[in-house]
């Protein structure tokens, strides 16, 4: 959201400041979304933090619990952490399209990518591996001795085995009962196979040129979710690859068409009632839920009150990926164990400084590379300047 722009395209730009009705501004006149979205001005990333915190709230609710989160409790459909993690797709959808259109080259935007979340995402494996999972075991275990380090699920396979994204061990040992030591990080690596997707997109030129087939993909996977609502499978829930690519493309094709989505009272009621039906009616989350979800977190997003919050240090990312096992260390110590409300302030506070040190430690210095020339090797393309037998002078 901080890149300079690379296309002067009103697609590529949208939400720039014009001097009078343009792409922003609905065939009918009305506002819309495009006119709305500023990119350096906007709610989005207090929006994401906020998603960050509903995960983080939902996951105390359940470890101090045991059982079904509130919202949950109270209308039966998708956990108030899953409507988040949705909400972060498909936000990721909007924003990341954006980016492959400024990009200059695919080589650069998967660059920028691979800055954003490896990094990041290594360093908090080698800390569960090295610090959380010593401290459960000393806390489980009242003695450090034992502590697999290496061996099969051990430490060192905790980090090797999941480095490159897909989860493979989620434990270390038989840590906290076997279960999951960062539940959280599974779903970095179906987040990357969107950002594959999207630059596979933008270098066939599907999201200048053919927006269509990028629509008729999105409702290829809406068809895919209806079909399994029908017939009562459930299979699309259990696969997160099909269902987070759905999820994405709908904030993808959002972006790919938001000079021409009105922003109207009517149109944001409507959407609160159809998200509202699609929780007391679960079977129905996935295929109707997206879209109306979409309009009101980027009715939200693009609005200006909160566009402060995350422009010097984007803390989402950090609360999100170390929140889960400061968690347990929590509750493993005692803190909050028996009172949900306890246990939501002190891993709000703890996850807070993680994810400072995260974003200063490592993710800053890390997005300070993105300047570097990366460019995809074609030893098989001649130099034309060598072709003409000429020479740099």
């Amino acid at each position: 959201m901080t890149e300079a722009d690379h296309d002067n395209s009103p697609l590529a730009r949208p939400g720039a400041r014009r001097s009078g009705p343009g792409p922003g501004a609905h065939r009918c006149g009305a506002l819309t979304l495009g006119h709305r979205f500023d990119p350096r001005r906007n709610n989005l990333n207090a929006l994401r933090l906020a998603l960050a915190l509903i995960v983080l709230v939902s996951h105390s609710w359940v470890f101090v619990h045991d059982g079904d989160d509130p919202l949950q409790n109270l209308t039966g459909g998708p956990a108030a952490g899953t409507i988040a993690v949705d909400g972060f797709f498909l936000i990721s959808g909007f924003l990341i399209t954006r980016s492959r259109l400024q990009a200059s080259s695919t080589a650069r935007y998967l660059w920028h990518r691979f800055l954003r979340i490896l990094p990041g995402f290594w360093v908090c494996l080698a800390i569960t591996a090295v610090v959380f999972g010593p401290l459960l075991w000393r806390l489980e275990r009242e003695a450090l001795a034992g502590y697999p380090w290496t061996g099969p699920e051990s430490a060192v396979t905790y980090v090797m085995a999941n480095s490159l994204l897909r989860m493979n061990q989620f434990n270390i040992g038989d840590l906290h009962g076997g279960e999951p030591l960062d539940g959280s990080l599974h779903t970095l690596f179906f987040e990357v196979l969107c950002y594959l997707m999207i630059g596979v997109f933008g270098g066939v030129g599907l999201l200048r040129r053919s927006r269509l087939l990028v629509v008729l993909s999105a409702l290829s996977c809406w068809f895919l979710a209806a079909a399994d609502t029908i017939s009562g499978s459930q299979w699309l829930g259990e696969s997160y690859t099909i269902r987070y690519v759905s999820v994405f493309l709908v904030g993808v094709v959002m972006y790919l068409y938001v000079d021409r989505i009105p922003v109207t009272w009517p149109l944001l009621t409507t959407s609160c009632a159809l998200f509202a039906i699609t929780l007391v009616a679960p079977s129905t989350y996935l295929v109707l839920g997206p879209v109306p979800l979409a309009y009101l977190l980027l009715w939200g997003g693009t609005g200006r009150r909160l566009e402060r919050v995350g422009t010097r240090r984007d803390l989402s990312y950090g609360i999100y990926i170390y929140s889960w096992p400061l968690q347990l260390v929590l509750l493993e110590a005692g803190v909050g164990d028996d009172n949900v409300a306890v246990h939501v302030a002190a891993s709000t506070a703890v996850s807070a400084l993680a994810a400072v040190a995260s974003w200063y430690l490592v993710e800053a210095p890390a997005l300070a590379l993105k300047k570097a020339n990366v460019t995809w090797p074609r030893p098989w393309r001649r130099d034309a300047r060598s072709a003409a037998g000429g020479a740099r002078p």
